[in-house]
């Protein structure tokens, strides 16, 4: 659920950030190539978290980049920062459009985020648990009552790398608590990745249906135009899990923020106040504008940070492959042992 939640904020459950990558008319083969790179990269972010055996993700970062470990905290700190600038002014745009009160709707969830974020990962992992099924199922009634005669954009190379990048925009938030998780089996692992997978492929197959059914790819946030079409419960609903989506990410962002802060000032209630503020500032040009122009970039970013990912558990594979033989040279170079054998 934490990874479900992470990856469906209020980008995706809007529509706004799969249209932001793919168009207004989605090919399906989208979600299946999404679905397999959300298996692999959770796959590589909790088999990190195993063989780092790490609390934090800045221990993390030392673990797999050694000294250039800053460029990785930069990388997830500036994902992290967007992230929950994007979720703040979602809130705004969401309930602005149905009573302008704006900034209040993105001060009040932001101190409630707060107070969540101050009881650490338990918190974030008991709000998902409650969230995350609603959200999932709340999407599923929205976009399938809106399919009918769908017509399709192409998949191409263009879309491949997108898809790409997509998934890896959603993943380094996701890494940022990912890679701190250890404890798991092999088996744990796999069916944790497979089952979110399949889940995340399963609602962008449901969303590219709905919006080449409609005009709605348009809009700020798609998903609020389609329910307006299939009356008040579903209009209702449909901003329900916009809502529940922007806080499910939001948590997210922010405990990776806080947590960033608090190792300077330890003070968790102050370090998730000071990480709000600073968001909530950035949140002021607007939610489309974040996810249309931002977005892209932390796309590459979170490539960049997989592939950093990768080479770090190949490199210690191969390590962990020599550990006899690194033991027992250990022994014989120890200081004056080579020359004592050798009389």
């Amino acid at each position: 659920m934490l990874i479900v939640g992470t990856i469906i904020g209020a980008g995706f459950a809007s529509g706004r950030e799969i249209v932001a990558f793919f168009g207004t008319t989605p090919a399906p083969l989208v979600a299946a190539v999404c679905a397999l790179l959300v298996f692999v990269m959770c796959l590589v972010f909790l088999s990190v978290g195993q063989r780092a055996e790490a609390d934090d993700i800045g221990t993390v970062n030392k673990k797999i980049a050694g000294r250039f470990d800053v460029v990785l905290n930069i990388f997830l700190l500036f994902n992290s920062a967007v992230s929950l600038s994007a979720m703040l002014a979602g809130f705004d745009s969401l309930f602005g459009s149905i009573y302008p009160l704006k900034p209040l709707y993105s001060v009040a969830f932001g101190v409630i985020s707060t107070l969540v974020v101050t009881k650490g990962l338990k918190g974030l992992l008991r709000c998902n648990a409650v969230l995350v099924p609603a959200l999932i199922a709340i999407i599923a009634a929205v976009t399938l009552t809106n399919v009918s005669s769908p017509s399709f954009s192409l998949f191409t190379a263009k879309t491949a790398y997108r898809s790409f990048t997509y998934i890896s925009m959603n993943m380094m938030l996701a890494a940022a608590v990912l890679t701190t998780v250890h404890g798991l089996s092999k088996k744990q692992i796999i069916a944790a990745s497979l089952i979110t997978s399949v889940i995340v492929g399963a609602l962008l197959l449901m969303f590219t249906l709905a919006l080449g059914s409609s005009s709605a790819g348009e809009a700020d946030m798609p998903i609020i135009t389609m329910s307006k079409e299939t009356g008040r419960l579903m209009y209702g609903l449909s901003v329900s899990c916009v809502a529940a989506g922007i806080f499910t990410t939001m948590l997210t962002a922010h405990i990776s923020l806080a947590e960033w802060v608090n190792s300077f000032c330890a003070n968790r209630l102050f370090s998730a106040f000071i990480s709000f503020v600073f968001c909530l500032a950035l949140s002021f040009i607007g939610f489309k504008t974040v996810v249309d122009n931002l977005y892209p970039f932390l796309g590459v970013l979170g490539a960049l940070y997989f592939a950093v990912s990768l080479i770090y558990l190949f490199r210690s594979s191969s390590l962990s492959g020599n550990k006899l033989f690194a033991k027992a040279n250990g022994k014989v170079h120890k200081r004056g042992k080579q020359a004592k054998n050798d009389g």
